[in-house]
């Protein structure tokens, strides 16, 4: 179920009440096992770790039912698959 939030705003006739059409979401992506050991990545194609893809399972989970226009990401698999 999708839920719509409104703004409020003043004109010259009032008060009036706005639908909020546009939403952005920021979404990094799951853990990999470079993250857990502290190892910085950069570019390197390291892929999720177990725990990274519980991660995005559970975001999937959370953003079900929230409609996407576009998205955008990096070519790394572990952006992509997040």
């Amino acid at each position: 179920m999708a839920r719509h939030q409104t703004s409020s705003c003043r004109g010259s006739s009032g008060p009036a009440t706005i639908p909020l059409v546009n939403r952005l979401f920021l979404v990094r992506h799951g853990i990999t096992e470079a993250n857990h050991l502290g190892v910085y990545q950069g570019q390197m194609d390291v892929p999720l770790s177990e725990k990274g893809k519980l991660q995005i399972a559970a975001l999937r989970e959370r953003l079900r039912d929230e409609p996407f226009a576009v998205a955008y990401t990096s070519l790394l698999e572990r952006a992509r698959v997040s």
